[in-house]
């Protein structure tokens, strides 16, 4: 039995490395770089602020549940609760970002004896509550 290679034994495959290679120099063209500004202020990234935003909260929640869950909480000062097209959110206003901050590692994902979904969504309110 002759048992050989019948694939082709010549090996010279310069050819395949030798394209046409474009020289990659786009240092002097203008609009490549990104704007400037738009790391700076990522939209969805809101800066720490000592009032938070609370969220997905049941149709029956009311300003005493949350504000019972709150104040357990050390600097809570204040809270707001509004109704947007029907679901009720709030705004928890604490002394300093550092509470905030601690109130929100602590409560999100709390689920409340009135709610009708999962757990609470809180984030950095977009701007401070003005003190009254």
């Amino acid at each position: 039995g002759e048992g050989g290679s019948d694939g082709p034994s010549d090996e010279e495959n310069d050819n395949s490395s030798d394209k046409n290679e474009l020289p990659t120099d786009q240092s002097g063209e203008p609009g490549i770089k990104q704007q400037k500004g738009r790391s700076s202020s990522n939209p969805d990234k809101i800066p720490p602020c000592s009032t938070l935003f609370l969220s997905n909260l049941g149709q029956a929640c009311t300003e005493k549940e949350l504000e019972e869950l709150l104040s357990k909480q050390p600097g809570f000062h204040v809270l707001k609760m509004r109704r947007r097209g029907g679901l009720p959110a709030a705004f928890a206003d604490f002394t300093d970002i550092e509470s905030s901050t601690a109130a929100m590692e602590n409560l999100k994902g709390t689920i409340l004896s009135s709610s009708d979904s999962d757990g609470l969504q809180i984030e950095y309110a977009r701007s401070k509550m003005r003190k009254s």
